[in-house]
């Protein structure tokens, strides 16, 4: 959705277009256990409000970046960051919740973060 506006907005190439999506899954995978660790001493809740944080704080600061160094920085780290500390928050919780059907909570889960992208994109483009 983002990546052809911003090769035209910045005259960069599609490689370059793609840094700050790849640094986002980077730093997502190395917060996931960080943020497994936080929920074992503070809890979702805590955890998740963390986590909730970044990304929004990411998400607001994307608007003042002035090229794919600076978007690449604040979307991949912080936003990465935050999602990866709020991940596995939902995922915790819904495995305790339903221990007698533990992996269909968990994959109806992890199937809602992945849909999440064909509800927003159509919603995106108008």
């Amino acid at each position: 959705m983002f990546r052809v506006p911003l090769e035209k907005l910045w005259h960069i190439s599609a490689t370059e277009s793609g840094y700050p999506f790849m640094w986002f899954l980077a730093v997502f995978a190395v917060a996931m256990p960080i943020g497994g660790n936080l929920m074992q001493k503070w809890g979702p809740r805590n955890t998740m409000i963390l986590g909730s944080i970044l990304v929004g704080i990411g998400w607001i600061l994307v608007g003042l970046s002035t090229g794919i160094g600076m978007l690449s920085l604040i979307y991949g780290v912080i936003g990465g960051f935050g999602v990866g500390l709020v991940y596995g928050c939902p995922i915790a919780v819904a495995a305790k919740w339903f221990p007698d059907k533990g992996g269909l909570a968990i994959g109806l889960t992890v199937g809602g973060f992945g849909i999440s992208a064909l509800v927003m994109a159509p919603i995106l483009k108008h």
